[in-house]
């Protein structure tokens, strides 16, 4: 199936989202982009969060005692070892989840809410498959498979890359285009809130299991 541009002059800056005005900002972000990521795995970190309390519940009731057994093992984890392991589940997750959604609408649940997305330099979105490489070279290159401080190293290179050349390592082997336009204070202000209640909630149920 041909896929139809969505942004009609190739190197010329076009609005993210459909019915926005046009508007000139600065295509180099790096902080933008940053915390559209923690966006996204924030959110992947709730989603993963609610299936274990699924599963957890479906357990304590099939198996009561298998069930019991399960929470309370996961409640002795070290929590800094309990942090260092969702993280890195909650990377492998995002690689999986984040490709439908840049090859259906060209940005993820953080990416739009701070106004960013990922395009072809044709104006198109990216192929599942195109998503899919792009989203493992951010997991293996960018995040280094969440190991931490080894991680923190990279992030820092490739955000110098991103300052210095325009792009970072994925994005330049895959010829990728960032469209960012202006965030406004609402967006911010949501972005806040949203992270705000992400964790208020998880550590309200954190709390809950562990008693």
């Amino acid at each position: 199936m041909e896929r139809k541009p969505d942004s009609a002059v190739i190197g010329v800056f076009q609005p993210p989202m459909e019915g926005q005005q046009h508007e000139i900002v600065p295509q180099i972000r790096p902080w933008v982009r940053f915390f559209a990521r923690i966006i996204d795995i924030w959110l992947t970190q709730f989603l993963l969060f609610g299936i274990l309390v699924v599963l957890g519940f479906t357990f304590a009731i099939l198996n009561p005692r298998f069930g019991e057994a399960v929470i309370k093992s996961l409640s002795n984890i070290d929590p800094t070892l309990d942090m260092i392991i969702t993280l890195m589940v909650s990377l492998l997750l995002l690689a999986m989840i984040e490709p439908f959604f840049l090859s259906n609408y060209g940005y993820t649940p953080g990416k739009w809410l701070l106004q960013t997305r990922v395009v072809n330099p044709d104006g198109t979105n990216l192929t599942f498959s195109q998503a899919m490489n792009r989203s493992l070279s951010v997991y293996s290159r960018g995040f280094l498979f969440g190991i931490p401080f080894l991680s923190l190293i990279t992030l820092l290179i490739e955000s110098s890359k991103l300052e210095k050349e325009g792009k970072t390592t994925w994005d330049r082997n895959g010829g990728h285009v960032i469209l960012h336009n202006r965030i406004g204070v609402p967006r911010t202000m949501a972005a806040i809130i949203l992270l705000v209640i992400i964790r208020v909630i998880m550590l309200f149920f954190s709390d809950l299991s562990g008693k």
